[in-house]
């Protein structure tokens, strides 16, 4: 391999390059090494580009994402190549090139320069698939563009969910390439492991699919307000994640409005439930503390008074506060389904509402009000919510007469109840 005597930028970066590969021949790592040894230049060019190196090393590879790292590896240098004004200068000899040298020369340089400036571009566009890959689960959940605009208005809940997701949730992706191998070492072990998997439902798409969300994707880059319209997407993608597949997927049969409705109110009642278990001041705790024994376990208790023979049974008062926070969830959960509220609600939300704090109230207010009293009730009783296999434990530690009061017209209702939260109430 011969050596110009003014190498540019892009020859000195390939030749090392190549020699960081180990595709170089013996000879030829030899020539370079002894250039290596004289010219600090050289050797600075090399430092730089081994950095990239060790920082792409960090990258967890898969089947997949290998040439994935290799193109960002060539994009990152020709990122770096960008910002350089001037090349390395060389020892000069002079000389005089042929005519008809000089033009082979440069017609293999223009066909070069077109196989880069193509290869290049289908590079862009590879890595430019790190942002779509990061918003594919919002984007299959919204559906449409006009549903990631309304989502994004909902700015108190989104900066709550940013809160509670904060571990989790995928910064938004620079532009700069170079800046983007610094960001992906910048995320911990949750957020690299969201990036593959929302990477690998990106590839499980089909062409189709692939296609609309791009679409959006596009859309939703040429927007002013880009980085809010793609953090909403984002969380929208981390909360439909709480919610069951096949709600999920009932989703696709929606209008824009009907889905643009639930998952507002989705979100809002997500945000709800941390910021009342989370963030709530200490003097709203104390209201809301005051209310609950007041107000909010005597009517759990009149709803359930036909399980109660012995009202101030402990056990039967959390056996009953689960129920009705496991009932309330199943009933929020479901998109396909219209719910009513508790028929006491209307009678004792007001007593705390006019107690709360302008911020608590403005967080509850969001909240469908079929919705409000199950984010009260987590909030309140988060210490006696039990797991299904310790309320059967409950349930078989009760008295007999008890139990035989439950099983008074169905032996297997109330266990049937705790293997199954969608049982309803007896009549």
């Amino acid at each position: 391999m011969s050596f110009s005597p003014n190498q540019k930028i892009e020859e000195i970066d390939e030749l090392l390059t190549a020699y960081l590969d180990g595709e170089l021949s013996p000879a030829e790592s030899s020539v370079l090494e002894g250039r290596l040894v004289n010219e600090v230049a050289l050797r600075t060019r090399l430092a730089e580009l081994r950095k990239t190196y060790d920082l792409l090393d960090e990258i967890q590879e898969t089947p997949h994402n290998q040439r994935f790292t290799r193109s960002t590896l060539e994009l990152v240098v020709r990122d770096i190549t960008a910002t350089q004004s001037q090349p390395i200068q060389l020892p000069s000899k002079t000389s005089r090139w042929p005519l008809w040298l000089l033009a082979a020369a440069c017609s293999i340089g223009f066909g070069v320069a077109l196989g880069f400036a193509s290869h290049h571009a289908r590079l862009d566009a590879e890595l430019g698939d790190l942002a779509f890959a990061a918003n594919i689960s919002g984007l299959a959940d919204t559906y449409e563009f006009p549903v990631v605009v309304e989502i994004a208005k909902e700015k108190k809940a989104l900066q709550i969910l940013k809160k509670q997701f904060a571990d989790s949730l995928i910064p938004a992706v620079p532009k700069n390439i170079t800046e983007r191998a610094y960001w992906y070492k910048s995320l911990n072990a949750f957020q690299q492991s969201r990036l593959e998997s929302e990477r690998e439902q990106l590839r499980s798409l089909n062409s189709q699919l692939v296609d609309r969300f791009s679409a959006m994707q596009t859309r939703i880059e040429s927007e002013p307000n880009t980085d809010e319209l793609q953090e909403a997407t984002r969380i929208v993608g981390m909360v439909m994640d709480q919610i069951p597949n096949a709600e999920r997927l009932y989703l696709e049969k929606l209008s824009i409005e009907n889905r643009t409705q639930y998952l507002k109110e989705q979100i809002n009642r997500l945000a709800s439930l941390y910021y009342f278990s989370h963030m709530i001041s200490a003097e709203d705790t104390q209201h809301l503390k005051q209310w609950g024994e007041e107000m909010f376990i005597p009517a759990i208790k009149e709803l359930y008074s036909p399980f109660y023979q012995n009202r101030e049974e402990a056990r039967f008062v959390n056996l009953a506060v689960n129920r009705f926070v496991r009932q309330s969830n199943e009933k929020s959960s479901r998109a396909s389904e219209d719910h009513s509220s508790y028929p006491f609600q209307d009678l004792i939300m007001p007593m705390l509402v006019e107690k709360l704090s302008p911020e608590a109230n403005e967080v509850l207010k969001q909240v469908r009000k079929e919705y409000q009293l199950e984010v009260l009730a987590k909030s309140l009783f988060e210490d006696r919510l039990v797991s299904e296999s310790s309320m059967m434990a409950e349930y078989e530690r009760t008295k007999p007469s008890f139990r035989e009061f439950f099983d008074l017209n169905d032996p297997n209702r109330m266990r049937g109840f705790f293997r199954d939260p969608r049982v309803g109430i007896p009549k």
